[in-house]
Order: structure tokens, then sequence, then C-alpha cells
């Protein structure tokens, strides 16, 4: 049996922060041309296709086919969208049934539980574009990077991967949002710290961090595993990172 990854955070989902580039996420996807799809049926079989791939496994593996969310025609709806709540459901008006936005949606279930990254923000257009090239093809992700940068959309840093090739989004996203705030920083071993985030080293190759008791270190991008969002009644800062003469020069 497969091993499945965790949610990227173990704790109830806060409000996502501000959707603010929404409307040019929208704008650059609709500039892109797209295939057409016909019933609803065919879009849960693109949908069951994806779910079923090694690259969605590896990125949300806990959300299998069998857990896809409900398709709803959307009669007299403007556009199609992903609701989580009351009960979790994708809507997709005939004019929306296409491989681009099918795997829109599909996006936005994945990145359901992760917190700390707004909906259209830059982890979502990342993980789209890896999503495009991998399921869709890479001509349509070079023309969606093209359409991105032509409307000012952002796109978030590649992903990490763990010790157990889980792939982990939005430690960029968390990071730029969680200035002078706690972050909980993953690292070899799955060491979990709680520490204060101070901002990017030169380069953006490592982190600047204020540990338990006014320690300031930094820590390398290439030894991160993830960063999460810590509960807001979590463990206490620890040291388990120290700091380090490698990287004093950040400073």
């Amino acid at each position: 049996m497969t091993a499945v990854p965790s949610r990227s955070s173990p704790h109830s989902t806060p409000p996502s922060p501000r959707d603010s580039q929404r409307s040019r996420v929208y704008r650059a996807e609709s500039s892109v041309s797209d295939t057409k799809l016909g019933s609803l049926d065919e879009c849960f079989e693109e949908m069951r296709s994806a779910v079923s791939t090694e690259w969605w496994r590896r990125r949300f593996g806990w959300l299998t086919a069998e857990r896809i969310p409900p398709l709803r025609p959307g009669n007299g709806a403007r556009r199609a969208f992903f609701r989580p709540e009351p009960a979790l459901s994708i809507t997709l008006p005939r004019r929306y049934r296409t491989r681009g936005v099918v795997l829109h949606e599909l996006v936005h279930w994945g990145l359901d539980d992760s917190d700390g990254i707004a909906d259209h923000g830059p982890t979502f257009t990342r993980v789209l574009l890896d999503a495009t090239s991998a399921l869709i093809g890479k001509p349509r992700a070079n023309a969606l990077v093209r359409a991105y940068h032509e409307h000012g959309v952002k796109i978030g840093a590649p992903p990490l991967v763990d010790e157990r090739g889980w792939v982990r989004y939005g430690w960029d996203e968390r990071l730029e949002r969680r200035r002078r705030q706690p972050v909980m920083i993953v690292t070899p071993g799955l060491v979990h710290t709680t520490a204060v985030f101070l901002g990017w080293g030169r380069g953006h190759l490592t982190i600047r961090i204020e540990l338990e008791r006014g320690v300031r270190t930094s820590v390398p991008i290439s030894g991160l595993l993830d960063v999460l969002v810590p509960e807001p009644d979590g463990d206490s800062i620890n040291d388990e990172l120290v700091a380090s003469d490698e990287f004093d020069d950040e400073w």
C-alpha cells in the first residue's frame, strides 16, 4: 500500500489571506486557449484521471478519486467555482467545462486544507502551473506562464520535497505573510522548530529567524522540508536550530 502524505498543517484551517490577485488570475487564464469538455461525466473522468496519477499522489495523496467533490451543473451561474462549505462541491456551468478550468478547480480542492495561503495567491498559481505541465502539457503551461506575467500575476517558488518524497507547496507564501511572526520550520529528521521569521537572506538562499531567548540565526533554503503555520496554542519556541558561523554574513 502506498503511504499517504499528511496535510500541510495539523490543525483546522483559519480564514484564508486576502485574495488580492483573483481577478488577474481569471483574466490571464481566460486569455489562453483551452480544450472543451462536454458533460459533467466527462469532466469527472478528467478529474479522476488527474487524481490517479503519481504526480497528484505525491502532492495530495489523501485526496483520492473516491473523494472527488460532487459536480454541479451551475445552471445560471456566472463562473465555475469550488465550494468547501457547507458541503464540498465543484460547480461547472457548460461554458466553463474545459480542461484548464477543471484543473483549476481541482487545484482548489487540493489546497483547501492549506493554511496561510490565498485562494488565488502565488502558491495556487505555482501548483496550477506544475499541474498543467504534468497533466495537460508543457505548451499550455508555457502559455499560462506568459499570460500570468502579462497580467501581473505572482507565481510561487518551486516546492520543497521532504524526506519521504512528498512535495510541499506554500512554504514561501507562508513566510512572506508572516514576517515578524512565528512560523514552524521543518528540517531534516522531521524536526519541527517554531521561530519568528525575520526575513530573507542574500539572494533568497536562506531565511533569517529568531529562536527563543532572542537567538538569531539563518537557515539555508536547501535545508528546509516545509514551513507551516503554528497552532495558536502550540508548543513553545525551541532551540533545535542553533546559530551557525556559515550564515553570519547574511546579517
